[in-house]
């Protein structure tokens, strides 16, 4: 397996959730987060209504810097319209709530 490095500056300080890239974007766009501390967490798609589209991560995840990637798709696979979407990381301390737009 691959070596590990002890390295306590790659643990963040702090939960954080960034503006995915790019925006607007279509189809595909990446989204990045950050745990200080090994974590059940979540981070789902909403569209403007409040429903969920998609869950992207839906786990126990391990303290650090994360990337996920929508493919603009719902959780049936299905393309989802051009919109503002809402994305949530969220677990029993935080919740973190960011905007994206799909362009057509």
């Amino acid at each position: 397996g691959m070596a590990t490095i002890h390295n306590p500056d790659a643990v963040p300080q702090r939960y954080s959730l960034d503006q995915n890239y790019p925006n607007p974007f279509n189809p595909m766009t990446t989204i990045n987060f950050a745990l200080p501390e090994d974590t059940y967490v979540s981070l789902a798609v909403y569209d403007i209504m409040g429903r969920r589209v998609k869950t992207l991560v839906d786990g126990r995840i391990n303290a650090g810097y994360h990337q996920v990637s929508w493919d603009g798709t719902d959780a049936d696979s299905v393309h989802v319209a051009a919109s503002i979407y809402i994305y949530v990381l969220k677990n029993n301390k935080i919740t973190i709530t960011k905007k994206m737009v799909m362009m057509k």
